[in-house]
């Protein structure tokens, strides 16, 4: 029985390295990071980061951050985020946002629909790291909370997310408008099951508001018109936003 029990907390060890997750900026408190990060008092390790969010979990995983920003951006630069695992899951939609001190309300920055950790060329994966240009018109500040969010295209579609803290510098900006982060597979949010074509779910994202944040926060936005269960793809609207990947 003991050596069932080991080789059983192994495997599932091995189950739990496997997904993917953000490694640079280092999410708050992994323990999986390109840069090494203190702790703050009291605090311990995640080692459940590359787990996918529990149903009904805390999307701010509790306001819990770390003492000190895990990277600084300059606006208006390229800037590149890192990722560890192997269990890509043929790729999925991802998006990275950005939060305000005083709100909740995540901007998006970058997006990929469909094949996020696929290669382009080769299509295999994953991809583990990913370069783009920070906008100019973020506003600067020194606590800004960064979020991934990633919905794999297949297995049991779930959603994973992580997040960190960045500073930004180098912005004469004191606003930045873009799509609101869409989230799913997360209870009171819309569900996006495997046998969605990948139009089907673009809808959903398509569907986000733009909101608008500031160094002091963010402006309430209108809720999404996500489509219908029965309604094609290109119910969302004509106006939508359109971050990279689209």
């Amino acid at each position: 029985m003991k050596i069932f029990m080991v080789a059983l907390m192994a495997a599932l060890a091995g189950q739990a390295a496997a997904h993917m997750a953000l490694s640079d900026p280092c999410p708050i408190f992994s323990p999986h990071c390109t840069n090494e990060m203190t702790l703050p008092a009291g605090a311990s390790y995640d080692y459940s980061i590359t787990s996918p969010m529990p149903y009904d979990g805390d999307l701010s995983k509790g306001g819990a951050s770390w003492s000190e920003p895990a990277a600084t951006w300059t606006a208006g630069q390229d800037v590149t985020v890192k990722f560890f695992g192997t269990a890509y899951h043929s790729g999925g939609f991802a998006e990275l946002a950005l939060a305000y001190p005083g709100s909740d309300t995540f901007v998006v920055i970058f997006g990929d629909y469909g094949d996020f950790f696929v290669d382009p060329a080769t299509k295999t994966g994953p991809v583990t790291s990913y370069t783009f240009r920070l906008p100019a018109d973020v506003p600067s500040s020194d606590n800004v909370r960064l979020r991934w969010t990633w919905i794999q295209n297949v297995g049991n579609l779930e959603l994973y997310l992580n997040l960190s803290t960045v500073k930004i510098v180098g912005s004469k900006s004191t606003s930045f408008t873009g799509p609101q982060q869409f989230i799913g597979n997360h209870k009171g949010y819309p569900s996006l099951p495997e046998s969605m074509s990948r139009d089907e779910k673009l809808a959903y994202y398509k569907a986000m508001p733009n909101v608008t944040v500031t160094a002091g926060g963010a402006q309430p936005a209108s809720g999404a018109t996500y489509p219908t269960a029965d309604a094609p793809a290109s119910s969302a609207p004509a106006s939508a936003p359109s971050p990279t990947g689209y």
